[in-house]
């Protein structure tokens, strides 16, 4: 990474200049011979995964990018900062497809990813211009005509924003224009990188934020099976209010409104006719803190309204009509932090979302509820939960236990970044019958009948993770997934391994 000096009267064309040229290698991108279609035929697991990853690599970057500007703020004009960071990754895993009957689509694959990006920032630190570009390449051993062999995603922008800070009497106000990652509580109802508008007013004990966000038009829509499902159209709204009382409380409270504005088809079923559309609304509390400096505590349940389509398939020869959403999440858990050398840590967390025993898809209407509201939890954002199973808040209890400890930290400078950690995972229906986002997962009369077939099954996770110099850092991810009653016998156990190195360039 690079940091300049500009005086003041930096021409502002020059920076573009310089932004554009940074860019341009990648621009061609689309012209290179082996050039392929720009969308990955992968799980929603692994898309879920990828996400999470994907926002913990921008703010990397940011931070990386505010640590090299304060360094300058002794000096007056604009600073211009550029740099990256690359990365490659092996996925691995066996009887991904979740059906031990027949042979994995998908063997294995290479990630090759690059990330550029560069801002422009006052001294001061009130105006910046942020602009981040990701391109991926994805090699995929494959068992399957159906998935592609290999992938090119062209440069796309990950983050382009223009920020502006205000400061009065009482309150620091921030305002941010353009592409930018935004969530509301914990991340659970809405986490997304979007483009839009976020407002921050922050004071001695309050935070207030508003936003009006659209979805990215590539991503993939919350309704799989709806037609040009590869594509999506909403609109978000939303409010946070945070208070903190002391330091062990501190009380959230929020709200989020999405609009779908997807093209509204419908299309015979055999049985009836399908409308597809998800407007919903999300109201969540939150509190959470520390006791005896050491114990972390956090909470959030959120309720879910809104409005969707049942199954057509439910009522033959009609078409699919309205019905209410009425569905809630809870995410609950503890973190104690012993200190040391070693950080040792041990953590436990309980996290729920509400189910629709009716439901043989958790994923779209088709399929979705066949009488009465529909009480399945589907929202815009999520929670890490196995890397195996690596399942959405969607009809289903999560118990989660784990520990880390960084076990060579007194060995030197090469050792004491390493980290290790074990999680255990236990994983149930919250309406037995009724589906989860795990295909795999049986969804029958009798299912739901059998007090036992809410047993998903357990999963047992290690993470290593260790930043050998200051700009390259290894993450290993390991999950073995072990299948309950709910499976009914047709899948086998499944591990899932991923080895990604990253440089900072």
């Amino acid at each position: 990474m690079k940091t300049l000096y500009l005086a003041r009267g930096f021409p502002f064309s020059l920076f573009i200049f310089s932004m554009s040229f940074l860019y341009f290698p990648l621009s061609l991108s689309p012209f290179l011979p082996f050039s392929l279609p720009a969308n990955a035929q992968i799980s929603e697991e692994e898309l879920r995964r990828e996400r999470i990853e994907t926002t913990e690599d921008l703010r990397r970057t940011e931070e990386l990018t505010a640590a090299a500007l304060r360094a300058r703020r002794d000096k007056r004009g604009w600073l211009f900062d550029y740099g990256g960071n690359s990365s490659f990754a092996y996925t691995g895993s066996n009887d991904n497809d979740r059906d031990r009957t027949t042979p994995d689509s998908q063997d294995h694959s290479w990630d090759y990813e690059v990330n550029l990006f560069s801002v422009l920032s006052s001294v001061d630190r009130r105006t910046k211009f942020y602009a981040r570009t990701r391109t991926l390449y994805t090699e995929t051993k494959k068992n399957s005509p159906a998935i592609r062999g290999s992938d090119f995603n062209n440069a796309k922008i990950d983050m382009a924003y223009f920020e502006r800070k205000f400061e009065g009497a009482a309150l620091k106000h921030t305002l941010t224009l353009g592409r930018q990652f935004s969530m509301v509580g914990r991340g659970i109802a809405y986490g997304l990188t979007a483009d839009g508008i976020y407002w921050e007013s922050k004071g001695r004990k309050m935070t207030a934020s508003l936003l009006f966000m659209r979805q990215k038009p590539g991503d993939n829509n919350i309704d799989a099976l709806s037609p040009g499902s590869g594509r999506t159209k909403r609109w978000f709204w939303g409010a946070e209010y945070n208070h903190k009382f002391r330091s062990w409380a501190k009380l959230g409270v929020y709200t989020l409104w999405n609009k779908d504005r997807n093209t509204e088809q419908a299309y015979s079923t055999g049985a009836g006719t399908q409308r597809h559309r998800f407007d919903s609304q999300y109201y969540g509390l939150g509190l959470d803190g520390t006791f005896f400096k050491k114990l972390k505590y956090w909470s959030e349940f959120i309720m879910a309204r809104g409005k969707t389509y049942d199954d057509a398939n439910s009522v033959p020869g009609l078409m699919s009509s309205k019905v209410n959403v009425d569905a809630e999440a809870l995410d609950v858990g503890l973190r104690y932090l012993f200190g040391g050398d070693l950080a040792p840590t041990l953590y436990t967390e309980y996290a729920y979302g509400s189910g629709d025993a009716d439901r043989s898809n958790a994923s779209s209407s088709r399929g979705g509820s066949s009488f009465g509201d529909d009480s399945l939890f589907r929202s815009f954002g999520g929670l890490s939960m196995g890397n195996a199973l690596s399942p959405s808040l969607a009809n289903i209890r999560i118990l989660k236990a784990g520990a880390s400890v960084k076990p060579f930290a007194r060995m030197g400078a090469r050792w004491n970044d390493m980290s290790f950690q074990v999680t255990a995972y236990t994983y149930w229906t919250a309406a037995p019958g009724g589906a989860t986002s795990d295909p795999a997962v049986v969804t029958s009369a009798a299912a739901a009948a059998a007090v036992s077939d809410n047993d998903i099954g357990d999963e047992y996770d290690a993470v290593i993770s260790w930043k050998f110099f200051d700009d390259v850092k290894y993450q290993f991810k390991f999950g073995f997934f072990q299948p309950g009653p709910a499976y009914r016998g047709l899948r086998g156990s499944e591990e899932y391994f991923k080895l990604k190195v990253s440089f900072d360039l």
